[in-house]
């Protein structure tokens, strides 16, 4: 198994719309953004369209094996790392012989860490996702939303880093990956979308991700 925590990037907000664009709906149904509305509460067969296209699900159909997720809509890097410390008591067995490895997307920093946004203190977040997957024996992979910590895990974590590429060139973080590309790329709901706000992956956002950490995978002999 493998187990992808983030925020609502991994969780796969939004992807509602891609359906609802399929089936003709796209502009004759009410599309509320959080938190004025939780994603959590859309039917059963939009969430399950989410599921099948979010991007940890095509990595794990890719690798032919199972994952778990976030379960809920969004989050903070404190958020994975409350997850990490209590995970082993989700599985029976244990996490020896339920789970593979772990891919993260850290979140933005300041979610975490509003009064100190300082490169050791968000290295310090790191650290911790490392030290307690480390603690358990598995291995784990990452990428990050913003290019703090990108870059610091571009640098100083290059065995765990996942790098983002977008035709061949190379990005640390998706933030600069969509804003250097926003004027051609359609890999978020509102550059797809032009009569929607929602900045969240679309599903060609989604597979560029999921492509970036399977060629993460492969060349470490991860999986």
């Amino acid at each position: 198994m493998i187990v992808f925590l983030g925020d609502s990037f991994t969780w796969g907000q939004g992807l509602n719309l891609e359906k609802w664009n399929i089936e003709g709906n796209i502009h004759n149904k009410e599309y509320i953004l959080p938190p004025e509305f939780n994603p959590e509460l859309n039917s059963y067969e939009d969430d399950e369209y989410r599921k099948k296209h979010h991007f940890p699900n095509l990595v794990s159909n890719y690798l032919n094996k199972s994952y778990c997720s976030i379960w809920g809509n969004g989050g903070s890097n404190k958020n994975i790392i409350d997850i990490l410390k209590n995970i082993n008591s989700q599985f029976y067995a244990g996490i020896d012989s339920s789970i593979d490895f772990f891919v993260i997307q850290f979140t933005c920093p300041s979610r975490s860490l509003p009064d100190d946004f300082s490169d050791e203190a968000m290295e310090g977040e790191i650290i911790k996702v490392n030290d307690i997957i480390t603690a358990y024996g598995k291995k784990w992979v990452g990428f990050s939303w913003r290019p703090e910590v990108g870059n610091l895990l571009k640098f100083k974590w290059k065995n765990n880093y996942i790098p983002l590429y977008y035709n061949e060139v190379e990005y640390s973080n998706f933030e600069e990956l969509l804003k250097e590309n926003e004027e051609s790329h359609i890999l978020t709901l509102d550059k797809k979308y032009q009569k929607q706000s929602d900045g969240h992956f679309s599903l060609e956002g989604h597979q560029l991700v999921a492509n970036s950490i399977i060629r993460k995978l492969q060349k470490n002999n991860i999986y």
